[in-house]
């Protein structure tokens, strides 16, 4: 099992588009773990079970994200796509 660890993409300016498609094990992404980048696109594969608290937390930019899962799984945290940034919106599709 692939995972993204808790603050790993933190303050990441330099990351506009993912695609985390291509991760074929991954199955856990922590809490904050992208909390202040700058991300515009991400797309979150089918197989990710477990979505952290606050994952996008103040990012500093418009964000899509790409949800491939029908519905959410209920061992994504509640909170996964909320941000205190009010100045930019989180879109979940």
């Amino acid at each position: 099992m692939e995972f993204i660890k808790e603050g790993a993409f933190a303050v990441c300016s330099s990351l506009e588009k993912v695609n985390l498609d291509e991760c074929t094990n991954l199955a856990l992404i922590s809490d904050q773990a992208f909390s202040q980048a700058k991300i515009s696109e991400i797309t979150i594969p089918e197989r990710v079970l477990e979505m952290g608290e606050l994952v996008f937390n103040q990012n500093r930019a418009n964000l899509i994200v790409h949800c491939m899962v029908s519905e959410k799984p209920a061992s994504w945290d509640s909170n996964w796509d909320f941000t205190y940034n009010e100045q930019y919106k989180i879109t979940v599709e």
